[in-house]
């Protein structure tokens, strides 16, 4: 991978100061609009047509993919070392889940993302969305200044900017300025911008990015697993109690 600027201390620490003040501005409006307005957005978004969603999403993030399954596409489509191709859509692999198509096709969704992002802080939102960064990351689909300093993960200085310290790196407490930086600008669109018929609609395994970001609790990922692997099993129907869980 190599770095198209090495940024000195005070520009690493200016821009990571510029997406955390997006971030928490965006999400300050965010939850104003729900506790406010919330019912109203959820039934004018559900009575809308898909054609109507299409356009109402894309006047709002014109650059969002309009596609389902960009990965696989994108591989098909170019040399998996397609890095010029892939630099020019930058938000695709930043956001690479998030599409029009699904998002329109279910409204769910949208309201699932509106609601979560806006609930939980973008330090609670960090591991799900550093996770979502890997494909394109490792494969070099970004454009990336460096820097020698850290960005805090977690607590009251998240997306501060720090010296590199060994223990706190492998804590995962802070991670280096390429990455943290990514993680930041990828939390900035979704904070700006229940019943489907399916039960698994709010599945953890399959919905990440439209739910509550995932905690390590043990003893619920035990649970969540059996709740599973009973709804797969021989009807293929739930019961009532793994439906909780599910």
């Amino acid at each position: 991978m190599t770095y198209t600027k090495i940024l000195d201390d005070d520009e690493a620490r200016d821009i990571a100061a510029e997406n955390i003040d997006l971030i928490n501005t965006s999400r300050a409006k965010l939850l104003g609009h729900v506790a406010t307005r919330g019912k109203t957005i959820s039934s004018r978004w559900k009575e809308k047509s898909r054609d109507k969603r299409d356009t109402i999403l894309l006047e709002a993030m014109p650059d969002l993919e309009k596609k389902q399954w960009i990965m696989p596409r994108f591989l098909k489509e170019h040399d998996s070392f397609g890095w010029d191709k892939a630099r020019e859509v930058r938000k695709t692999w930043l956001l690479y889940w998030l599409d029009v198509e699904s998002l329109q096709k279910e409204p769910a969704r949208l309201l699932g993302l509106i609601y979560n992002r806006a609930r939980f802080s973008a330090e609670e939102w960090a591991p799900h969305d550093n996770e979502n960064l890997h494909f394109g990351f490792h494969q070099g689909f970004f454009v990336i200044n460096f820097s020698e300093l850290c960005v805090v993960m977690h607590g009251d200085d998240y997306g501060k900017m720090v010296p590199w310290e060994n223990g706190a790196a492998h804590r995962l407490d802070i991670i280096g300025f390429p990455r943290g930086q990514l993680i930041l600008e990828a939390q900035i669109p979704k904070v700006e911008f229940k019943k489907s018929g399916h039960v698994e609609m709010w599945s953890s395994y399959i919905n990440h990015p439209f739910s509550e970001p995932p905690r390590f609790d043990i003893d619920a990922l035990v649970s969540a697993a059996r709740a599973r692997r009973n709804c797969q099993g021989g009807t293929g129907v739930c019961s009532s109690a793994a439906r909780n869980h599910v």
